[in-house]
């Protein structure tokens, strides 16, 4: 809960988490064996907005984040599980934050007077603004009074300074010189490293899921599945049976819209000529066949199932929601070209060190250890803006993506990279895919290689090479811009 809060995940998918948690680790293998390790099985391998968040996104918004602007639950949570872990000898910080006893203390003051000027230098506001809250720069104290904007030498030796204090948290403090920058970002990064890797460690687990002997491929995958019989699918971890296509198809389309109806709404309202309005309307006497979705919303399924599969591909896209979520499981047949369920983790366990390598000076990829899914995520040092390499059956791509909580700051930010367009590309020396989305919150620009057989071990060469050059390409043409962007932009 306290990684999904730091990472700004919705709590909208919560009750439906946990309310089905049991049943997912019961239905696994049909015991309660191994419960525990089910339990994390199932909590690492959700997606989206049942995500647990992985190392990379936990420390880089930990990193950003403005603690001292937190809601109180969650930041005196915070500073008690900081101060109180591995000791027996614990505090009450929690309540003594809620109640008044305890205060949380800004180190370097929030104003700042002559001392703090001397004491940081030259680059003295520059400092303040972007430490000023960020963890590194907090502390806790019964005293906050008293320190008020002293300087750092008085709140160390004073009367009830850190040299005195009984809290954990001073006592590194006592034994500093002076309070700079440095010292803030060493502190920042003891802390990062402390609260993701060991208090919130991720969790691990020795459990697999043996599947079925059905053959079955994700949304993700491309395949002609035409005179393919269904059996069931797996949705976001959930199991569902199926007599056909039609019922899987219409159940996908009614879950996706009983999360946000807004979207359908404006699609069947709109006047637009794509695979989408063609095959969802107000009107039912437009269609020949078709499944009722809501009041007013229904969709043709006088298609074949490959359509069906466009159509929920682009549905997916519209809702942004991850093509892997969705499974589909079919009846055996020898002709069925199979892909082996850990090939996507393979390639990552070959790739990351290859694309790690090449972002050494950037150090976007540092903390991705691994992954089973279709892609990575790297950082940029600017929350909602970062680098993705994507890894699918038959075709590779490097996405830039701006996904800040804010649409209009992700637009904005787009717009202000497309007017260098032109010297972007020369630069890359390639033509790349500005996908502006406007109806939706995120904008991308993709680059990708396409026709190649991910599957053959044999280009895993070609494909790691390209996420590697153009991982690094990406960030050193794109994020220098994306930071004079933040310094400009005033909404």
């Amino acid at each position: 809960m306290f990684r999904r809060n730091i990472c700004g995940v919705g709590t909208n998918a919560l009750n439906k988490i946990f309310l089905n948690l049991n049943k997912d680790i019961i239905r696994y293998d049909g015991s309660t064996d191994k419960y525990v390790e089910k339990l994390k099985y199932n909590l690492i391998n959700k997606r989206d907005s049942g995500r647990f968040p992985k190392d990379e996104e936990f420390y880089e918004n930990l990193n950003n984040k403005e603690i001292y602007l937190m809601r109180g639950g969650f930041k005196n949570y915070l500073f008690n599980k900081i101060e109180n872990y591995k000791t027996v000898e614990t505090k009450d910080i929690y309540n003594h934050l809620d109640d008044g006893t305890y205060s949380i203390e800004h180190i370097m003051p929030q104003k700042l007077n002559d001392d703090w000027f001397e004491e940081l230098g030259d680059n003295a506001e520059e400092i303040h603004e972007k430490w000023i809250h960020k963890l590194g720069n907090l502390t806790i104290t019964g005293y906050n009074s008293d320190m008020g904007n002293s300087s750092f030498t008085k709140k160390r030796d004073g009367k009830h300074g850190f040299k005195k204090s009984g809290i954990r948290m001073n006592q590194d403090l006592a034994l500093l010189d002076s309070w700079g920058e440095e010292e803030i970002e060493k502190r920042q990064k003891d802390l990062l490293n402390l609260s993701v890797y060991e208090i919130w460690k991720y969790p691990t687990t020795n459990f697999e899921l043996q599947r079925e002997d059905v053959e079955y491929i994700s949304l993700a995958d491309d395949y002609d599945l035409k005179g393919k019989k269904i059996l069931k699918i797996n949705f976001r971890g959930e199991e569902s049976s199926f007599r056909s296509w039609s019922e899987a198809f219409t159940f996908v389309i009614k879950q996706l819209h009983y999360e946000d109806k807004s979207q359908l709404i404006n699609l069947v309202t709109q006047k637009r000529d794509d695979i989408l309005a063609n095959s969802l309307s107000i009107d039912f006497e437009d269609l020949i066949n078709y499944e009722k979705i809501d009041e007013s919303i229904f969709v043709s399924t006088n298609n074949n199932t490959n359509t069906k599969i466009r159509i929920l591909s682009k549905l997916f896209e519209l809702y942004e929601e991850d093509p892997d979520n969705l499974i589909f499981y079919f009846e055996d047949s020898d002709n069925f070209d199979r892909t082996p369920e850990n090939i996507k983790e393979e390639y990552w366990k070959y790739a990351i060190p290859i694309i790690k390598e090449a972002n050494i000076d950037n150090e976007t990829f540092m903390n991705v250890t691994r992954s089973k899914g279709s892609w990575i995520t790297g950082t940029t040092g600017t929350s909602g803006f970062y680098i993705s390499c994507y890894y699918y059956m038959k075709s590779a791509k490097v996405s830039m993506t701006l996904n800040k909580p804010d649409k209009e700051v992700n637009k904005a930010a787009f717009d202000y990279l497309y007017k260098n367009k032109e010297n972007i590309e020369n630069n890359l020396g390639l033509k790349l895919y500005w996908n502006r989305l406007d109806d939706n919150k995120m904008s991308t620009i993709d680059v990708a290689i396409e026709n190649i057989n991910s599957k053959d071990k044999s280009n895993w060469e070609k494909i790691a090479k390209f996420h590697a050059e153009m991982s690094d390409a990406f960030y050193k043409e794109f994020v220098p811009r994306l930071r004079e962007f933040k310094n400009q932009y005033k909404k």
